[in-house]
């Protein structure tokens, strides 16, 4: 009766899946103390979408473009991403003139540089480095949302001892003689101070990086636009079991996230130790010299201060979005799960097991573990790798 309604429902649909697996589906086998699992190892690999679901899927494509940022006002100038490109690529803002922002985010890789941590001068991070493809859609930047734009980010990399290692003051004398005139240009004036400086900097990288969001559709927006053949029948079905499993409640929306903080249990770094994201995050947004709220933001009543924190915040982390998501491995927040069927594999575990020491903080009450057999991982794999369109040019030169 559930599959003949399923099946109905799939008909009556005009944009329906066209594409569906064999009738003869494997069933996995879920734990006993698992009901939640146990209901959708029952319902996944029906390769149907209800009508629900296919209106939420509607919903979550095409692609998005970056809002406007009304604490930056030259967010979508051209000649302020110029500037950004210029600003991007010129090393001579670090303490040794050996890395730029483009060492780490590297173009050819799509904004990362494909470790595990950022390696620079000899020092190892403590995290991993995110693609900036998408940057541009999130409001909260870093793992830990401890920067509340895109233009105040720039500073903590700036001075951060592990990445460029720059005094702030020695920072402002450096932009002054490299790109002064260019940034008062874009601006229209020249700096009040050494901090406006840097956040002048800042808005003209935050242009750039904007520049970077992919306007070409994945096969995902393709397929959802009418294009039958741009998927496989497995992404099809994966796309069943994105919903059924519960990956929607996170990733969801056209950036596929949902720009909240969450406890999945990643492991964290093993010579970094515990890494308590959001719990510290919030508050070294709070205290960002930089922060939408300060005299250096363009609208300082645009956007709320973040949000108290509690106990409950340790170990949570910004939910990344997917799209792109094929070529960002290693993944999570100190880049300790190598593929994406190992993250999958990981979240049908529900995490890393509460008494291991290697992850922090406690799960998310809905992270329910989940059950999946071969073909369930396979396919659900294939529909993360339709999110991801070709690679983007480096642009902003």
């Amino acid at each position: 009766m559930r599959r003949g309604l399923a099946l109905a429902l799939s008909l009556g649909l005009s944009l329906g899946c066209s594409r569906r697996p064999p009738a003869a589906v494997e069933r996995p086998v879920a734990p006993a103390d698992r009901p939640f699992a146990r209901r959708e190892a029952v319902d996944a690999g029906v390769g149907v979408l209800t009508a629900r679901e296919w209106a939420r899927v509607r919903r979550m494509s095409p692609a998005p473009r970056p809002e406007p940022d009304p604490t930056n006002r030259v967010a979508d100038d051209p000649e302020a991403a110029r500037v950004g490109y210029a600003l991007f690529h010129d090393a001579a803002l670090s303490v040794d003139g050996t890395v730029a922002c483009a060492t780490c985010h590297r173009p050819e890789r799509a904004f990362t540089d494909g470790r595990a941590l950022a390696q620079v001068r000899g020092f190892t991070g403590t995290r991993n480095t995110p693609s900036l493809r998408y940057a541009a859609l999130k409001r909260w930047q870093m793992w830990d949302g401890a920067a509340d734009s895109l233009w105040a980010q720039p500073l903590n990399a700036w001075e951060n001892p592990r990445e460029h290692g720059l005094d702030r003051e020695t920072l402002a004398a450096r932009l002054g003689a490299r790109h002064g005139e260019a940034l008062a240009r874009v601006m229209g004036r020249p700096p009040r101070d050494s901090l406006e400086r840097i956040a002048d900097a800042g808005k003209c990288l935050a242009a750039y990086v904007r520049s970077l969001v992919p306007t070409e559709p994945a096969p995902f927006d393709r397929w959802v636009a009418g294009d039958r053949t741009a998927m496989s029948d497995a992404a099809v079905r994966g796309l069943t079991l994105f919903f059924r499993v519960g990956c929607v409640r996170c990733h969801s929306g056209p950036a596929f996230s949902d720009g909240s903080f969450h406890a999945v249990r990643f492991p964290n770094a093993a010579a970094s130790g515990a890494d308590h994201g959001r719990l510290e995050g919030a508050e070294r947004a709070r205290r960002h010299p930089l922060s939408a709220q300060s005299v250096y933001s363009d609208d300082r009543e645009a956007v709320f201060p973040p949000d108290p924190t509690s106990q409950e915040d340790d170990g949570r982390f910004l939910t990344p979005s997917l799209r792109g998501v094929a070529l960002t491995a290693p993944y999570g927040h100190a880049g300790t799960v190598e593929s994406l069927e190992q993250v999958v594999e990981l979240y049908a575990a529900g995490g890393t097991p509460a008494a291991d020491p290697g992850a922090t903080g406690a799960r998310d009450v809905f992270l329910e573990p989940f059950a999946l057999n071969n073909a369930d991982l396979a396919s659900l794999v294939a529909f993360l790798r339709a999110l991801t369109p070709s690679a983007t040019p480096d642009r902003g030169r």
